[in-house]
């Protein structure tokens, strides 16, 4: 988008990606996010496999045979 001339600006934030410490600022956010969103998959995806650890049903009926 730069190459056509179209630049980002946060008023509400201060950041201004043209200048080197609004570049920083943008660039660290964007990292904390992605760094934010690994840890929610991380942690959605711990309960399962330490439910299956524990031998615990959760999410669905027991099994034909089994009592919960």
């Amino acid at each position: 988008m730069q190459g056509r001339g179209v630049a980002l600006c946060s008023l509400s934030d201060g950041i201004d990606p043209a200048t080197s410490t609004g570049w920083l600022k943008l660039n660290m956010l964007t990292t904390l996010a992605d760094c934010e969103r690994e840890l929610v998959t991380e942690r959605g995806n711990g309960g399962p496999i330490r439910a299956a650890v524990m031998k615990v049903m959760c999410g669905s009926a027991a099994p034909p045979g089994e009592v919960s």
